[in-house]
């Protein structure tokens, strides 16, 4: 599971490292990447004005935060693998992910509600082309491990007791 978890935290930092390249591409009008300057810009200038930059920065960006809960399950693939499953940094950790998820996963649900986007905007890629909703059940998924794992350790202690 450590290897695994480790792979899954590269792929997410080189990931995020493209963003941020993306982002520099985009605000500094210098082809860092070529995605963004073969498809935004022509004649040296971009197609879309400030307003699409901050959304496409605000979209990006959502790539970058992706590395904080790859940490935590890193961190928690760690404590796994030392089989201390009642340790309560894990259901701690997926906590954290599980709300950290949420409010992510509501930006890109609610930003088209909020912002009107021109017909020939088109939104970059972002997590990996997830939908955000599956991001929805995916911290669902991380909030029902938290309240399975506290409670088993709440059982745990109460057999210690009686015993």
């Amino acid at each position: 599971m450590r290897n695994l978890s480790f792979g899954f935290l590269i792929l997410i930092v080189i990931y995020a490292i493209y963003s941020l390249l993306d982002i520099i591409t985009i605000w500094t009008n210098y082809p860092v990447t070529e995605k963004f300057y073969d498809s935004n810009f022509k004649n040296y200038y971009m197609v879309f004005d400030t307003k699409h930059r901050i959304i496409t920065t605000i979209y990006l960006s959502l790539n970058i935060t992706l590395l904080v809960p790859a940490i935590w399950y890193f961190i928690i693939a760690k404590q796994i693998n030392k089989k201390d499953f009642y340790n309560p940094t894990i259901y701690k950790l997926f906590r954290k992910i599980a709300i950290f998820l949420m409010f992510t996963a509501m930006i890109p649900l609610l930003l088209p509600r909020v912002v009107r986007f021109d017909s020939s905007y088109e939104i970059p890629e972002f997590w990996f082309n997830i939908h955000p909703t599956f991001i929805l059940f995916l911290a669902a998924l991380f909030e029902s491990f938290a309240i399975i794992l506290k409670d088993a350790k709440k059982q745990k202690e109460e057999n210690e007791l009686t015993i």
